[in-house]
């Protein structure tokens, strides 16, 4: 959808833009919950005591 609003693709049909906004704003809504989880969670934690996410050696190894 914003590829055909930004580069005006095709003429822009106002109900299928008024139609994709509540999916938007759901999917919007849960990457600010998902971000916010994520950056109150040990693994974000400044002085590096969280857990490592990443697969791989870390700093005890």
């Amino acid at each position: 959808m914003r590829n055909v609003l930004t580069h005006e693709y095709l003429e822009v049909d106002l109900g299928r833009v008024a139609d994709a906004i509540p999916h938007a704003l759901h999917g919007y809504r849960r990457f600010v919950q998902a971000v916010a989880s994520f950056l109150e969670s040990p693994l974000s934690a400044p002085d590096g005591s969280g857990a490592n996410p990443l697969p791989g050696p870390t700093a005890e190894d």
